[in-house]
């Protein structure tokens, strides 16, 4: 999740600023728990609040960590 939020490209998601990202750094997921889907494999879930925006992120695991 981490890395994932330092390299996303937020120009491609027109509600999610630059100063959002930032405080999602700041906050280091601190409420955020990533479910891992049931029946599937590396495949987990979690929500969150951008700029009061509900928001659901799918995290697929395509390598070897």
């Amino acid at each position: 999740m981490r890395k994932w939020l330092r390299e996303i490209d937020i120009t491609q998601y027109p509600n999610f600023y630059q100063e959002e990202r930032k405080r999602l750094i700041e906050e280091d997921f601190e409420d955020e728990d990533p479910i891992l889907i049931q029946g599937c494999k590396n495949i987990w879930c979690f929500g969150m609040r951008i700029n009061g925006e509900l928001a659901f992120i799918n995290f697929i695991q395509t390598e070897n960590l």
